[in-house]
């Protein structure tokens, strides 16, 4: 029958029929296997004769050499930056396609095969408003001349920074200059000693916006070593301090504006005493220490409510 099928003496829908009569519903594996090789061969046809596929063959190839293109998975994390790297070089070179992620898993004596759509598409905005919108603005950032004279004495009145902001800024200027005179520079060059960075930040340019976007995985990092161990050793200073400023604070504002009687009447109230209408309990007032600070824990317990008959 399959010779005859090459031959030419029967069609195809005459071998589909006749092997569904041989085997039932498992036929579909032999009269579509024709099927399969036509589609298997067209696709190899296009993978030699495509340029995008020429070019992503010979990109697989240069990675391949690098060890970028996998491995077993205990050195996954030392080829990270390799295989992203290789990732983002595919989605350039496919941006007006779809790209496809394949990855090939053993483990176990088993092959398992994961297949991801990667996202290429950028958002291009052609509406013309908003596109003269951004020109305007890289226009006004561009020259500064643009800004009228009453913003600029607005600004110098009233500069948009928050005060302790400010505060902070003239405090590093003044140990700045004090550090220029006294002649200390080699205290900033010994402060950057101890001190891991990482420049690995990107980012792209939308050019019809000029809207700027990260690259995923890109990212900077600086590192002082033994600064997690100096935070635990002034952890408790801190928090003191901290919490003896905030108590000031209150106290000051409780002085001003809550009388005694009202002070005296919030304690009762936190202690269940002198109100009517309450379900019988029984408060204590407890004092611990939760983050260095005392603070008061208050404990209500219900007494047993009988009713008459």
């Amino acid at each position: 029958m399959v010779r005859s099928l090459l031959d030419g003496n029967i069609d195809s829908s005459q071998y589909e029929d006749s092997l569904r009569e041989m085997f039932t519903i498992h036929a579909y594996i032999a009269f579509t296997m024709d099927k399969l090789i036509q589609s298997i061969v067209r696709q190899l046809q296009h993978i030699v004769s495509d340029e995008i596929c020429v070019q992503v063959t010979d990109l697989y190839l240069a990675e391949n050499n690098n060890g970028a293109t996998g491995g077993q998975l205990n050195t996954q994390t030392s080829r990270s930056l390799l295989e992203s790297a290789y990732q983002r070089k595919a989605e350039q070179l496919m941006s007006d396609e779809n790209c496809f992620k394949l990855m090939f898993i053993q483990s176990q004596g088993q092959v398992q095969l994961t297949i991801e759509l990667l996202d290429t598409e950028e958002e291009n905005s052609d509406d013309p408003v908003e596109a003269e919108r951004w020109s305007d603005y890289v226009e006004r950032y561009m020259n500064s001349d643009t800004t009228s004279l009453e913003l600029r004495e607005h600004l110098a009145r009233k500069p948009v920074f928050l005060p302790r902001n400010l505060r902070r800024i003239r405090k590093c200027q003044r140990g700045r200059e004090q550090q220029e005179k006294e002649g200390k520079e080699g205290n900033s060059k010994k402060s950057m000693e101890n001190v891991d960075s990482l420049d690995k930040l990107e980012c792209r340019f939308k050019l019809n916006s000029y809207k700027m976007v990260y690259v995923i995985k890109s990212e900077d990092y600086m590192y002082r070593r033994t600064a997690l161990l100096r935070a635990h050793q002034s952890h408790e200073r801190v928090s003191k301090r901290l919490h003896q400023r905030f108590q000031a604070w209150v106290d000051k504002w409780t002085k001003e504006h809550v009388p005694r009687e009202m002070a005296a009447e919030t304690s009762k109230w936190l202690m269940g005493e002198g109100l009517e209408g309450l379900v019988p309990c029984t408060t204590t007032c407890d004092t611990e220490t939760l983050h260095f600070v005392s603070i008061n824990k208050y404990r209500v317990k219900y007494g047993t409510v009988f009713k008459a008959p």
